[in-house]
């Protein structure tokens, strides 16, 4: 199980505050753009940093509005996808030359035990 932060708004009466939450990535079933194009207003509010920017969808059907743009989301997914396959991609095949292994590193002998003891 691999989970990720994200930020929630939660509006009250006068003020908009947030909440950074952790997700299970395995839980998330769509993920979805909830700004067509950011259009600048001219007026500067600390409040636009904090409308939600993208609608995560759980298997559960829940919905989640969270701040972060689709973009950063998609790459949490991304990057989970290839560590999960490897993984669980099962082991590495390894070539091979007439029976031998060859190493995935280079082995070079030791001239002896004390000339490879750090001293």
């Amino acid at each position: 199980m691999f989970s990720f932060p994200v930020t929630v708004p939660i509006r009250r009466p006068d003020s908009i505050e947030t909440l950074t939450v952790s997700i299970d990535i395995d839980k998330i079933a769509v993920v979805k753009s909830l700004l067509d194009k950011v259009e600048e207003s001219g007026v500067e509010s600390d409040f636009c940093s904090l409308l939600p920017a993208t609608e995560i969808l759980l298997d559960d059907g829940r919905k989640l509005p969270v701040v972060e743009p689709v973009e950063e989301i998609l790459r949490y997914l991304d990057a989970y996808r290839e560590l999960d396959l490897f993984f669980t991609g099962g082991p590495p095949v390894l070539e091979t030359r007439e029976g031998n292994v060859i190493p995935l590193f280079k082995v070079s002998p030791c001239a002896s035990s004390v000339g490879s003891t750090p001293a």
